[in-house]
């Protein structure tokens, strides 16, 4: 009989994936805008290197993530989920809000409050907003997840 020997990825293993992706997410879409405003210096090569690089990471997380067998959510860790996901929602709240001031702001500054907006940029937008989500998310769980530092002395 052939006995299941995957690695089991753990809730803190599996939130700093996450965390991992998250950054990513916003990365990508600061990459491409910082390359579409100074296209001229940065030539295409930059743009394509970007996503190439992301391509392969997120490659490389399938690939370790896929060999792994997930721990199911104990009662503790789905609990420090939900306050993680609620507090997340307010990021991403404040996160809307500071990028509309930003755009008001520099409109104002320009005496010009009118915007292009492409599909690309509303797809980079969606991209942002969804990485800032995984990061504030994970980040918080990861930081209510740890071991207080009297448990560990406690257990030596």
């Amino acid at each position: 009989m052939k006995v299941n020997e995957k690695k089991i990825l753990t809730q803190h293993g599996q939130a700093f994936i996450n965390l991992i992706w998250g950054i990513a997410m916003v990365l990508l879409p600061i990459a491409t805008t910082i390359r579409k405003h100074f296209n001229s210096y940065t030539n295409g090569i930059f743009y394509r290197s970007m996503n190439m690089l992301a391509a392969f990471c997120a490659l490389l997380l399938i690939l370790y993530t896929s060999g792994l067998k997930k721990q199911p959510e104990d009662e503790l860790s789905q609990s420090l989920m939900l306050k993680a996901t609620a507090t997340a929602a307010y990021v991403e709240i404040f996160a809307v809000a500071a990028l509309s001031t930003g755009m008001l702001v520099t409109g104002i500054l320009r005496n010009d409050e009118t915007f292009s907006v492409t599909s690309f940029d509303v797809l980079n937008l969606a991209m942002f907003l969804c990485g800032v989500y995984h990061i504030a998310r994970n980040a918080i769980f990861l930081w209510l997840d740890r071991t207080p530092k009297e448990c560990d002395e406690e257990e030596e």
